[in-house]
């Protein structure tokens, strides 16, 4: 919503890469901007660009874009979603800015199907990692059966599912192992340095 007109403005990924007659500043600004929604305030056609949008920014900076440039925010991307393949209109940016939403809201995990993104926030969150939640997560993947995907994303539902395809067994009714069907797991952690490797690799262990 524009605050001064109180129109509802079109909402457009911003790539400062593509914007036009603009240099980026700096590259915090940039890690700052990239992919942000921006409200289109103004439309017009240019006879060596082509169609012309203007663009506002949530800081209120105002840049100009090739509309060619423009992909379309979905409401849904406001929102940030648990799983990233939830996305109605799925795209590098919408992906990107559906991880800057959860981060914000301290939300440092979220699945890609069954790929973990962890993104490092550099402080911790003590009952992120407490020993209550750590049960949640085992009742919760414990089996297959009892699964309902209602806790969010983390590395206790990475390592419990691991553990439960490993140790997967077939009982009888009087609860005896009468075959194991289990298979061998592994779970590849990878980022760059600094990601947080180390303390993922801990709490899964």
């Amino acid at each position: 919503m524009d605050i001064v007109t109180g129109k509802r403005l079109v909402m457009v990924y911003f790539d400062p890469l593509k914007a036009l007659d603009f240099s980026i500043p700096s590259d915090e600004w940039l890690g700052e901007n990239l992919y942000i929604p921006a409200g289109v305030v103004h439309s017009e056609s240019n006879k060596d660009s082509g169609d012309v949008l203007t663009v506002k920014l949530p800081n209120g900076e105002v840049h100009k874009i090739k509309e060619e440039d423009a992909i379309l925010v979905h409401p849904q991307d406001l929102e940030g979603v648990d799983d990233i393949l939830q996305l109605r209109e799925f795209s590098e940016r919408s992906m990107i800015h559906a991880l800057r939403v959860r981060y914000d809201k301290d939300e440092i995990y979220t699945s890609v199907g069954p790929i973990l993104v962890s993104i490092n926030p550099y402080r911790m969150f003590p009952l992120l990692y407490s020993e209550d939640l750590m049960v949640e997560y085992h009742k919760e993947w414990s089996s297959t059966a009892t699964h309902t995907g209602k806790l969010p994303p983390h590395l206790f539902a990475v390592a419990q599912a691991a553990y439960t395809s490993l140790m997967s067994s077939v009982k009888d009714s009087a609860g005896n192992i009468v075959s194991t069907n289990g298979k061998n797991q592994s779970i590849v952690i990878s980022g760059e340095s600094g990601a947080g490797k180390t303390e993922a690799t801990k709490f899964i262990m």
